[in-house]
């Protein structure tokens, strides 16, 4: 399903692909295979899923100090013109590579390799949640800051002025730590956790493709602490992409090997380049300048090994110092991804948005969208339902200590502010995409009058208890009448509450409240989109829950013919009302209504 899945994404963006399922017989036949779609069909690059053939190289100089290594190439895939010798001695391990007639050395397609082997989890699991992670990147839904952290430990510190000239094209917004107290695995970790879109890490492996060990201005390997595959298996990391300077690192061939474990981790990390063996990637200048002019990965690489792999003359590698350094690398994971892949789409949105009076603030909290390229979140709030400017938010929480806390306190809005107040939230991603979504809370305030008063909640109650719906300090009596039961229920402060039936109130009751002293009515919710009110014959004790003030003969149905108001100045302190057309009912009050038959009454906000 995953690998169906990418295959679609990349033929949206214009990639002709050939899946192929198949038992090669060693790398032979996969680079004999590749080859013939290079030269028939135009191959431009390969992505290998899972433990496919490899080839290995051998070199008997390894950095002009006699030492001899061996190591798997990828090179070989890509390289599909030139010669490949397996002479000194034949062993099956490749120790030359040469051009004859119109081939050359350089690679005529880029290759991505998922694979990886673990003790710590199912293949085909990790596998799976790459390609899902790929996906939910190019949906827009997968991103950071576009930031870079280059993190050069002790050996190279020297050097990480120029390889920040060097980053600068594809990352103006950069963070450069290159201090030799600083640079450990302690600080690594926390720094791969605050979010950068790529990380460049400069670091010895001390003889381990799992590590990168840290040093502690002293020379010595380690001593500045390790930070280990295991690392990033448990806690990964938030980043995207990385270009890995540690020896080894990229070692496919290895059981949990560091840099697969870059791309493979549960939530970030999609494209990793490093080496296979001793060395790692320099001359940064012509990846990222291709990178920053809009190639994928795996042509910015191509061009870069292109340059620098084999030799050049006017350069500081010759042939054998190249293939020292460069030989290993290696993409891990998807080569087609480019960090300057344009996000359009904005993310989900944020859902269950809640509202609560905490004393004289109002609290608000929700559900962050289930994605994971939300960067902060945008408070919207206005004094009317429809009243929002979703172009000036009130609150933008991009610059709290945690941006993507889903609480927030609106200080001084709760009881003992009049004024009425609805608020939106809305998440806001990393590439400044902003969703949509129009839920809406508020608070309501009703006035009170000394004595009796017909009130109602034109908000949705999450909790209808009656205490917490009626919020005024100075009600001591509430009484409702159930059309439907034919009768009354009440709730007397003083009377013990197992002698009390009126216990919960909804935004479709009327409420005859008594209250002691002038005061507010307080009231908080979600804005219902349509209510529906069961209306029986005769007279019904009902709510207005709505907050759009209407005449009584525009929103009440047919088969109501009257209507009765609070009025402390009449007889029971009840006015009725047969003319429909002289009375607005409004938001926050009650209503008596009779009717000549059973029917409902649909009411929009």
């Amino acid at each position: 399903t995953e690998l169906l899945q990418y295959k679609a994404d990349l033929e949206a963006e214009g990639y002709t692909v050939d899946l192929r399922n198949d038992t090669w017989a060693d790398h032979v036949a996969i680079r004999n295979f590749l080859n013939n779609e290079w030269q028939s069909n135009g191959l431009v690059g390969c992505v290998i899923v899972g433990d496919l053939p490899y080839a290995w190289y051998e070199l008997h100089d390894d950095f002009d100090l006699g030492a001899y290594t061996c190591f798997p190439i990828d090179h070989y895939y890509t390289d599909l013109d030139g010669t490949w010798w397996d002479t000194n001695p034949p062993n099956g391990i490749y120790d030359e590579h040469t051009e004859s007639g119109p081939s050359d050395l350089q690679p005529e397609i880029w290759l991505g390799r998922i694979t990886i082997d673990s003790n710590w989890e199912d293949e085909v699991t990790l596998i799976g949640n790459y390609f899902r992670k790929v996906h939910e990147y190019r949906m827009g839904n997968l991103s950071l800051p576009h930031k870079a952290l280059l993190y050069v430990d002790d050996d190279w510190a020297g050097s990480a002025a120029g390889w920040s000239t060097d980053i600068s094209s594809l990352y103006p917004q950069r963070t450069v730590e290159n201090d030799v107290y600083v640079t450990n695995a302690s600080d690594y970790t926390e720094r791969v956790h605050e979010g950068y879109e790529w990380i460049q890490v400069h670091c010895h492996a001390n003889h381990s493709p799992l590590r990168h060990a840290f040093m502690y201005g002293d020379g010595v390997k380690g001593s500045g602490g390790n930070f280990w595959s295991s690392n990033l298996s448990q806690d990964g990391q938030k980043c995207l992409f990385t270009n890995i300077f540690t020896c080894g690192s990229a070692n496919y061939t290895n059981m949990d090997y560091l840099c697969g474990w870059y791309i493979f981790t549960q939530t970030y990390g999609i494209c990793s380049v490093g080496s296979a063996k001793a060395g790692s990637m320099l001359e940064f200048q012509d990846f990222y300048g291709p990178l920053a002019a809009g190639d994928c990965i795996g042509d910015a690489f191509r061009e870069w090994f292109s340059i620098w792999a084999e030799g050049v003359p006017w350069g500081p590698f010759y042939n054998n110092l190249a293939r020292s350094w460069f030989y290993g690398m290696t993409i891990l994971g998807d080569p087609t991804l480019s960090p300057l892949w344009e996000d359009i789409n904005p993310p989900a949105n944020v859902t269950d948005l809640g509202i609560d009076l905490a004393g004289s603030d109002i609290a608000l909290d929700w559900t962050a969208p289930v994605t994971h390229d939300v960067g902060h979140y945008l408070i919207y709030r206005a004094t009317t339902f429809d009243g929002f400017d979703f172009g000036t938010p009130y609150y933008d929480t991009s610059g709290d200590a945690d941006p993507l806390a889903t609480i927030w306190t609106d200080a001084g809005a709760g009881i003992g502010n009049s004024q009425n107040y609805f608020y939106v939230v809305r998440a806001m991603d990393y590439g400044g995409n902003e969703e949509h979504n129009q839920d809406t809370v508020g608070k309501w305030v009703t006035p009170l009058s000394n004595g009796w008063n017909m009130v109602s909640t034109p908000l949705l109650q999450t909790n209808t208890s009656i205490d917490y719906v009626l919020q005024s300090p100075n009600w001591d009596y509430a009484q409702f009448y159930d059309a439907s039961m034919g009768g009354w229920t009440s709730n007397l402060v003083v009377r013990p509450d197992v002698l009390n039936d009126l216990n919960d109130i909804d935004h479709t009751m009327g409420i005859w409240l008594h209250n002691s002293g002038v005061g507010d009515l307080v009231t908080v919710g979600s804005v219902p989109e349509s209510t529906d009110i069961d209306l029986r014959t005769g007279w019904n004790l009902v709510g207005y829950p709505s907050l759009t003030a209407r005449l009584a003969s525009d929103t009440l149905p047919p088969e109501a013919d009257m209507l009765s108001v609070c009025d402390m100045g009449q007889p029971y302190n009840i006015m009725d009302i047969t003319d429909l057309t002289s009375v607005s009912m409004l938001p926050g009050r009650a209503y008596w209504v009779r009717c000549t038959s059973n029917t409902t009454w649909t009411l929009g906000p």
